[in-house]
């Protein structure tokens, strides 16, 4: 990167939610394409491979997609710290794939998979370890560009090859295979780019121990945080009806709409904040966050109050019911916001094992009062002990960063009056649902009201959405 090349927070938010967005809607609209090419036996092997992969790739990667934070403002030399780190997901996948092997030769099946397939999901993962630490580094150093590239080949690359391979080689028989097949070369080709991109640098031993101390706990809070985002639909299946876990999984599919956005933003974010934290610039980050987060508000109220036609034009009207979940999952994204602020906070500290501890007992809490609620009240009810329980994670986070630094990085009165706001609609919305008038003026209200308070704030806006850093070359 070039020494002083300046970053602006919208130009990069626009880049990944524009990117975003076609990147999952080229995924949406491929969906019928292959749903027809593929029968239901063949897609249900690859939907399962496909959550296998996922968490094969959560074990291998060992949290150290997220150290690269630490890294960037620690005193290692950030090249050879991500160099180093490459090697633990490669030794880590040699040895599992030496160990699945030897199982195979006297377990044919293993895991519900045989030897082609396994070792095609450990090829993947090895490279989608490598590209989950690459892709780190180009949404810390503010290479949101670069990133895009990356995400279209790994998206738009897979659609293709496994078309190709559909109407070629396994045009009559094991058709999943070409999806698979698929998604490897795409892998392979994204992480070509990024190391053709950025290179490798020397390797060392003290980096490559210091990035096991950081990830550990880091590993143990993303298979918490991945069970958290799944023991939902298990439960309501379990403990309701296939039904039910069926028209819940519509609104946590819808739910990804708003996702997409805050995801985009939060890449965004990250450099600007960890760059103004290094500067100690508290009071521009107090007023930057506050912004941030009243903007998520409105956004997400917005979101909810129209959701319920998004949901009708989408969906069969069996499915309509999601649209009582929706509100209050739509309300855990926004409490999954805020927690990532102090989140952040502690990762650029250094501090990491604390964060395995609380994302545990958050996961804890939210299967255990799942299963009470939905024995006792109904499967919506699981929806909003989902945003109780990301409420609480935000909560713990924000205790444990003002004992790291106790400076005030956003305004208390901002997220709890945002907070009230959306958890009073969410409730709102199990009575006025059906009432398109209401909410369709109450979302027209809060678009004028938005407006003109803007309108009235343009100088203050122009100001914080102006400034710009100067990123240090990496």
């Amino acid at each position: 990167m070039a020494e002083g090349r300046k970053y602006s927070i919208i130009k990069a938010a626009s880049w990944y939610t524009i990117g975003n967005i076609l990147i999952n809607a080229a995924s949406f609209l491929m969906l019928p394409v292959f749903t027809r090419l593929m029968s239901v036996h063949d897609y249900g092997v690859y939907s399962t491979y496909t959550a296998q992969l996922a968490v094969l790739e959560t074990i291998l990667l060992c949290g150290l997609a997220s150290t690269v934070k630490i890294a960037k403002y620690s005193e290692l030399d950030y090249d050879t710290y991500i160099t180093s780190i490459l090697s633990i997901p490669f030794f880590l996948t040699i040895l599992t794939g030496i160990i699945v092997n030897v199982i195979l030769c006297f377990y044919p099946i293993f895991w519900g998979m045989n030897k082609t397939l396994w070792n095609f999901m450990l090829l993947t993962v090895f490279f989608l370890s490598v590209n989950s630490i690459l892709s780190g580094r180009l949404v810390i150093d503010g290479k949101y560009k670069v990133f895009m590239g990356y995400s279209i080949i790994c998206t738009v690359g897979g659609i293709v090859f496994s078309l190709i391979l559909c109407f070629t080689v396994y045009r009559n028989h094991e058709i999943y295979m070409s999806r698979v097949i698929g998604m490897c070369v795409a892998t392979i080709l994204a992480t070509i780019f990024l190391l053709f991109y950025w290179g490798l640098g020397n390797l060392k031993l003290k980096y490559i121990v210091q990035g096991v101390r950081w990830g550990i706990p880091l590993l143990f809070h993303g298979i918490a945080a991945s069970l958290m985002a799944q023991s939902d639909r298990i439960l309501i299946q379990k403990y309701d009806s296939f039904s039910s876990a069926g028209i819940y999984n519509i609104a946590v599919t819808m739910a990804t709409i708003p996702m997409v956005i805050v995801t985009s933003f939060e890449n965004a974010w990250v450099p600007w904040f960890y760059d103004k934290l290094s500067k100690k610039r508290y009071d521009v980050i107090a007023k930057m966050n506050n912004l941030y987060i009243s903007f998520f508000a409105v956004i997400i109220a917005l979101f909810i109050l129209v959701s319920p036609e998004v949901i009708k034009i989408f969906t069969h009207p069996d499915y309509w019911d999601s649209i009582y979940s929706l509100a209050p999952l739509a309300v855990s994204i926004f409490a999954e916001l805020l927690y990532l602020i102090p989140l952040n906070m502690e990762l650029y500290y250094k501090k990491t094992k604390k964060i395995a501890f609380m994302t545990i007992f958050v996961m804890l809490f939210n299967v255990v009062f799942d299963i009470i609620c939905i024995v006792n009240i109904n499967y919506i009810a699981a929806a909003f002990v989902t945003f109780i329980a990301r409420y609480i994670l935000f909560l713990l986070h924000w205790i444990y960063k003002n004992k790291l630094d106790c400076n005030r990085i956003v305004d208390p009165w901002v997220v709890l009056v945002s907070s009230i706001i959306l958890i009073a609609l969410s409730m709102g919305m199990q009575f006025i649902g059906d009432l398109f008038l209401v909410r369709w003026i109450m979302a027209f209200l809060l678009f004028v009201a938005i407006m003109v308070y803007a309108k009235k704030r343009a100088g203050f806006f122009k100001e914080i959405l102006g400034m710009k850093r100067k990123i240090p070359s990496a």
